[in-house]
């Protein structure tokens, strides 16, 4: 199942209502479909100004923006009108705080309603080596209820994101002379200063995740509850893609909440083509393959020692038995020479020859007689 099919599934779009924020050009519910409404930071003359120049897609089909999200909070944005379903596909990076950005997601929810986000995978993306986010910096940015980027998100942003083929990662690591830098410093010190000094809204990606540390920030908030959002479900990111799915609910069982990201975070696939966790798994698989191997080898080896061993002590049993009859074999030997050299001697005496004719005599007898 692909990503717009999955934020799709088990949506009665007929009979419900929805909010997206920032479609611009290709929405995952069209207005055809049902009672939708589209959401973004300006409306869509400053959004067809913005991308007039970008190649990817027809500012023309960028869709009208029904309800602006700035200074005030997401449900008075509504004219306090609560939906069934939001969606919010690679906005979640966006937003300066991160927090309140969530909660005020929630506070537009019907009982029982959902928030399905897709966010990038920072691992595929532009993000290549920027790190991934840190509990301290949306803290900060949630007790400042900052409304636009730190001057950080952007230095961060800028001086860091690089050219990056979502394909040749997937196959492996990138070194860093195949990720070339996307912007020059200069670039990057100008941004942050325009941002410092005056009230322009500089749009970058304030926030850097995988899913794994997705999972356990969103998990650390929920322990100290900064969320009451528990993970519903979730999608890793596909093969060749950049991006993973969250379907959230709210809840008040901070346990089971924490329970939820937990499960999502020992759910998600880490080791990644060509990696050195990748590689180090497969190499524990052929040493344990191997280790099966020897450990075969060493037991059949000690069965044919033990084999040997015995047939060793029975060859040892049969020498023994075969010297005690060569012994008694020379013996008899012995004892034969001894009587053959009597009867000579006995047959060259002279009383041999004198009882001679006895000796026929009775042997004729003992003829007869038969």
């Amino acid at each position: 199942m692909n990503i717009r099919d999955k934020i799709r599934s088990g949506i009665d779009i007929a009979n419900v209502s929805v909010m997206e924020i920032g479609p611009l050009y290709r929405p995952f519910i069209l207005k055809s479909e049902g009672n939708v409404v589209y959401v973004d930071h300006t409306d869509t003359q400053a959004l067809r100004l913005k991308y007039k120049d970008d190649p990817k897609f027809d500012v023309a089909d960028i869709v009208e923006v029904d309800a602006i999200w700035g200074h005030q909070s997401l449900l008075e944005c509504l004219g306090g009108k609560k939906v069934d379903y939001v969606i919010a596909s690679h906005v979640i990076e966006h937003v300066p705080d991160l927090i309140t950005w969530l909660g005020e997601l929630g506070s537009v929810l019907r009982e029982g309603g959902e928030i399905r986000l897709v966010i990038p995978d920072k691992r595929y993306t532009f993000d290549y080596t920027r790190r991934v986010s840190q509990l301290p910096e949306i803290i900060e940015a949630y007790l400042r209820r900052t409304r636009r980027p730190l001057p950080w998100n952007i230095l961060d942003h800028v001086l860091n994101v690089r050219q990056v083929d979502t394909g040749a990662a997937w196959k492996g690591p990138l070194t860093l002379d195949m990720v070339p830098l996307a912007h020059p410093f200069e670039m990057a010190i100008a941004v942050a200063k325009d941002a410092i000094f005056s009230e322009n809204y500089h749009d970058v990606h304030c926030w850097v995740f995988t899913p794994q540390s997705f999972a356990q920030t969103m998990c650390a908030l929920a322990k100290q509850g900064l969320i009451d959002l528990r993970c519903e479900e979730f999608g890793d990111t596909p093969h060749n893609s950049l991006e993973f799915v969250v379907f959230t609910r709210p809840s008040l069982d901070r346990a089971a909440i924490i329970d939820s990201w937990k499960a999502m975070a020992a759910s998600v696939r880490t080791k990644l083509p060509g990696s050195e966790e990748e590689r180090t798994e497969k190499f524990k698989e052929a040493n344990q393959d191997l280790l099966m191997t020897v450990d075969r080898l060493e037991s059949k080896l000690t069965e044919t020692e033990n084999k040997l061993t015995e047939t060793v002590g029975e060859l040892r049993n049969a020498e023994e038995r075969l010297s005690h009859v060569t012994r008694a074999l020379f013996d008899f030997e012995v004892s034969a020479s001894k009587l053959r050299t009597e009867l000579d001697e006995v047959r060259a005496s002279s009383s041999w020859r004198i009882t001679a004719p006895v000796r026929r005599i009775v042997q004729s007898f003992r003829r007869g007689s038969r």
